[in-house]
Order: C-alpha cells, then sequence, then structure tokens
C-alpha cells in the first residue's frame, strides 16, 4: 500500500533514469516530494521525503561534504534524492555516491529534459491515491465495527 522508491523507478517518467547508489534503500517509503537546492538539510527536510535537485548549492562542494549531506539525509530518514544531471552539474559528484553506497541511500539520475514538475506530480498523485485507498479501507472497518455494535454482538 506505501509508495516507495521502487514504484518511481517503475513509472513512465522515470524510464531513462539511472540508480547509482543506494540499492538496498529500494524499499523506503514515500510521504511527499521537496526541491533542494541548498544543501542545509537539518533545518527543513523532514523523514520520508524524496529530495529532488539540480545540486545548484553543491557546485563546490567536496568529497566529505557531499558523503556528509547523504548522511544527514539518512539519519533524518529521507527517502532518496533525485539529482537532475546538466543544468549545473553535468556528472555526479563522486561524494554523494560514496555516502549513497555507505548508507544504502538511494541516489538516482535523470537528465536534464525531464522537468520537476512531473516528477512532482507523479509522485504526489501516486502517494495521494494510496493516502485515499488507505482512507477508504478505515472508513469501511469504522462502519463495519459501528454496525456491530449496533447489533450488540459479542464474541462468545
Amino acid at each position: 500500500m506505501e509508495y516507495r522508491i521502487r514504484n518511481v523507478l517503475e513509472s513512465s517518467i522515470m524510464k531513462d533514469s539511472k540508480l547509482v547508489a543506494g540499492e538496498r534503500g529500494l524499499s523506503n517509503t514515500i510521504s511527499d516530494i521537496i526541491i533542494m537546492e541548498a544543501h542545509d538539510v537539518k533545518n527543513w527536510l523532514k523523514p520520508g521525503q524524496l529530495v529532488l535537485s539540480s545540486l545548484y548549492s553543491l557546485q563546490e562542494s567536496n568529497e566529505e561534504e557531499c558523503v556528509d549531506l547523504v548522511r544527514q539525509m539518512f539519519e533524518i530518514e529521507a527517502s532518496g534524492l533525485i539529482v537532475k544531471l546538466g543544468r549545473f552539474v553535468n556528472d555526479v559528484p563522486y561524494g554523494l555516491i560514496l555516502g549513497g553506497q555507505k548508507y544504502n541511500f538511494p541516489i538516482i539520475l535523470i537528465q536534464e529534459n525531464v522537468e520537476y514538475r512531473d516528477i512532482v506530480l507523479e509522485v504526489m498523485h501516486n502517494v495521494m491515491n494510496r493516502k485515499a485507498e488507505m482512507l477508504d479501507i478505515f472508513q469501511n472497518v469504522h462502519h463495519e465495527f459501528k454496525k456491530l455494535s449496533l447489533k450488540e454482538a459479542s464474541i462468545p
């Protein structure tokens, strides 16, 4: 029922994407998606968030800083990182790959022609649909319990 990194990678919008690290994190659940262009994640990142970035703020970062960023996202329990290549960086920094491998944190590459809005809409559409499905289930269970209580049902 939960929406996971694996589900994002299976979507048509991600057909040309590439998982470069963190394969064991494919079952990480996604609660929503955010766009990050500053890497002060401790101040605003929440558990379950999938991060989408062009890595603007990491252009001058060294390997250690990139590994540390992945560590912070992992400790906060973000679900993964999608990196858009071509705008500010042409290659994913090696430190991000090292961090993704070390912390089993999914790092996914997309090409410049993939629009942020298409990914955001895809992810949020699926997250909201799954939440609506869960709400329907809870409502049906609640309805059944109400029917039982009105019949004064008991357990023998």
